[in-house]
């Protein structure tokens, strides 16, 4: 009968125990994303959710088949794509609802309608004007701070010139015997 070193049983449930934990803590990220809307980037070209356990691992920091292995297969995988599958459902139904909003919007004082596509262009413009807004805070944060690293780097090299002075006055001469 083969015995298993207790340290290294202990250290390999503690391992997965904190891939679980990432794991878990992937999903609530994925749930955070859903609430916040942010989940929009991991769509694909057709704007479709499809996340799967895989994702789930990749974003807990874990290989792509992590949850295929024989410890998670049956248990772990199980919850995580039932909790992925909710959230992708989530996802479809407040895609369709607000895409049904758009569709069933009145344009203002137009009798014959516009397209949904204006109220997209709409949105886009709106976003853009804000991500340009945001570009343009960060800018001003940038110069603010390379304008503190410019003068720090002055003050620096001031010090080390007064170091370097204040050395050479007061070396001893060394008079030979």
């Amino acid at each position: 009968m083969t015995t298993i070193n207790p340290g290294l049983a202990t250290h390999t449930k503690n391992r997965t125990a904190e891939a679980v934990a990432a794991i878990a803590r992937a999903l609530t990220q994925l749930r955070r994303e859903l609430k916040s809307g942010e989940i929009k980037h991991r769509c694909n070209e057709d704007g479709i959710l499809e996340l799967k356990h895989a994702d789930a691992s990749q974003l807990a920091g874990l290989g792509r088949n992590f949850l295929n292995g024989p410890r998670h297969l049956q248990t772990t995988k199980p919850r995580v794509e039932r909790v992925l599958s909710i959230l992708n459902t989530q996802f479809a139904d407040v895609h369709r609802r607000s895409t049904e909003r758009v569709k069933l919007k009145k344009p203002f004082g137009a009798a014959s309608g516009i397209a949904a596509e204006s109220y997209e262009i709409e949105d886009l413009r709106a976003e853009l004007e804000k991500v340009k807004a945001e570009r343009d805070a960060v800018k001003i944060k940038l110069e603010r701070v390379a304008s503190h690293v410019h003068r720090w780097a002055n003050e620096l090299r001031t010090a080390r010139a007064e170091i370097r002075h204040l050395k050479s006055e007061n070396k001893p001469t060394i008079i030979p015997l």
